[in-house]
């Protein structure tokens, strides 16, 4: 009898300290407390969790480059095993492709016909990617700001506007430019999943980049394709002059090191077919500009 009532006693000073507990906090406070043990359980349950994208680059060991060999030998790397690509779009010209992109038809990372979301800088009047998406069943969200169109509806599913994005906002060429988070706030689309982030901007996406990087990352971290063409030009000088931070080399390379910290994975890597901008460095057949797609899988 005195071990049952002893028990009882306990049981009973456990609630009340529970009731001082929740009494002496507000509404808001208590509501927010179970979320975030919600939120917990949720996490030790599952036994994953999505990092936030800024946690996840202060946390990132960015490396600089070490020299030009180190770049170009992302070529040799082993790529995100997709068992399923599919090109959309491409021109044949006379001795050379271009405009296609690439992506991965897997599940869940193939784009979801007539749910999916496409964001195509850098046009030129060629438009084989954005009509192939369009056609696939994503809504494409086309931008030029050096084309002499203005902003139409080229089809049902192809919106066009005459502006680019860059790492601050103002007037570009025939249009302007805008930073890629002014964008989607304008179209409505902060907070939406992008299926496809193409970027072919001559240049411009390493300073592109870099800004979201810094001030936006989860709109990367909610992006499930980076089909970029980036622009590095001619490996010029020794390996100092390669790990030099101004270098365009070692800052495409700081990027990459950036979006694999966000969880992406390469999935193509290829020179760019037009063979006025191949050269030859080291015994190897190198380009000024490459064609590189990333994909970011799913963290469970």
């Amino acid at each position: 009898m005195l071990r049952l009532s002893s028990q009882l006693g306990k049981v009973a000073l456990g609630v009340a300290i529970f009731v001082i507990f929740a009494i002496a906090i507000s509404r808001d406070n208590w509501d927010n407390y179970l979320s975030v043990s919600a939120n917990y359980l949720k996490t030790s349950l599952s036994g994953t969790r999505e990092v936030d994208p800024k946690t996840a680059l202060l946390n990132c060991h960015v490396q600089p480059l070490q020299n030009y060999s180190q770049f170009f030998g992302l070529s040799n790397q082993t790529m995100y095993p997709c068992k399923h690509l599919k090109m959309f779009g491409g021109v044949k010209h006379r001795d050379f492709f271009d405009g296609d992109k690439w992506a991965c038809m897997d599940s869940p990372l193939a784009p979801p016909p007539t749910r999916c979301l496409v964001y195509s800088f850098g046009i030129n009047n060629e438009w084989s990617f954005d009509d192939a998406m369009a056609a696939y069943g994503c809504q494409v969200f086309s931008f030029d700001p050096s084309m002499a169109a203005g902003d139409h509806q080229r089809s049902a599913n192809v919106t066009f506007f005459r502006m680019g994005v860059g790492s601050k906002s103002g007037k570009f060429m025939n249009g302007k430019v805008d930073r890629l988070g002014g964008i989607m706030k304008k179209l409505g689309h902060v907070g939406r999943k992008i299926d496809y982030l193409k970027m072919d901007i001559e240049g411009m996406e390493v300073e592109t980049l870099e800004e979201v990087l810094e001030h936006q990352p989860e709109i990367l971290a909610s992006v499930t394709h980076l089909g970029l063409e980036i622009h590095p030009g001619v490996a010029i000088g020794n390996n100092e002059i390669a790990r030099q931070p101004t270098n365009i080399f070692n800052r495409l390379w700081r990027i990459f090191q950036q979006l694999e910290c966000l969880g992406f994975r390469l999935l193509r890597w290829a020179r760019n077919d037009f063979k006025l901008n191949h050269y030859t460095w080291n015994h190897s057949l190198q380009s000024k500009c490459y064609e590189i797609v990333w994909v970011k899988p799913p963290t469970h």
